[in-house]
């Protein structure tokens, strides 16, 4: 989750897709009728990036990112595979699994329209999910109190969240996923993470550690 204050009380679904086009490539001069990879890729990206994403409310928020692409070897020739990742996240399960489904079924129809073949690789996959009442339980409200006993006066409880805890949560197991200090510009060039809340960061991990959770806490 990485910001120190925020408290995950629920996981994140998770989906990283990784989608391919692939034809029989060629030199231009040659291949210039045939079907395209890099032209399927690209009518993919833009209907599955048209997709309606549900932002409100916060059980049902969705997100869905084209991270990353490629294909191709020379200037002079079709590309024989074509890809694209997608990282599509949502924190409610039944929509999770409506969104996976549209992704691969518009992949799947743009490589038949335009004469290609279509394959998709899962590089990462876990399912979202939630307790119902959790956001008062003593595990939560616990870490709430420990940050607000050390002076941090920024907590913020949430829905958002995919790490660990979501094997957890989706078995009706409490947990959930904590900072240990703050920062900015994650995932590019400008991210940093300041120094000085690390200490407070380990201190709330050791305090909550140690809390007993089956009292309520101060």
């Amino acid at each position: 989750l990485g910001h120190l204050g925020q408290i995950s009380y629920a996981a994140t679904g998770i989906s990283w897709m990784k989608l391919h086009f692939l034809s029989d490539g060629g030199h231009t001069l040659k291949a210039h009728e045939k079907p395209g990879a890099i032209l399927a890729a690209a009518r993919a990206i833009e209907r599955i990036s048209a997709l309606p994403l549900r932002r409100s409310p916060e059980s049902m928020e969705t997100w869905l990112n084209i991270g990353s692409m490629g294909g191709g070897d020379v200037p002079n020739a079709q590309a024989r595979d074509a890809w694209f990742t997608v990282d599509m996240r949502s924190n409610d399960p039944v929509y999770f699994e409506e969104m996976e489904r549209r992704i691969l079924e518009i992949a799947a129809d743009t490589a038949r329209e335009l004469g290609v073949r279509g394959e998709h690789e899962t590089l990462q996959r876990m399912r979202g999910g939630s307790i119902p009442g959790f956001v008062d339980s003593n595990l939560v409200q616990s870490a709430k109190g420990v940050l607000e006993s050390l002076g941090w006066e920024q907590v913020y409880l949430t829905m958002r969240g995919t790490a660990d805890h979501n094997v957890a949560l989706i078995r009706g197991i409490p947990a959930i996923a904590i900072g240990v200090t703050t920062g900015e510009g994650a995932h590019t060039p400008d991210e940093f993470a300041d120094v000085a809340p690390f200490a407070i960061g380990v201190k709330q991990i050791v305090l909550l550690a140690l809390m007993p959770l089956t009292v309520t806490p101060p």
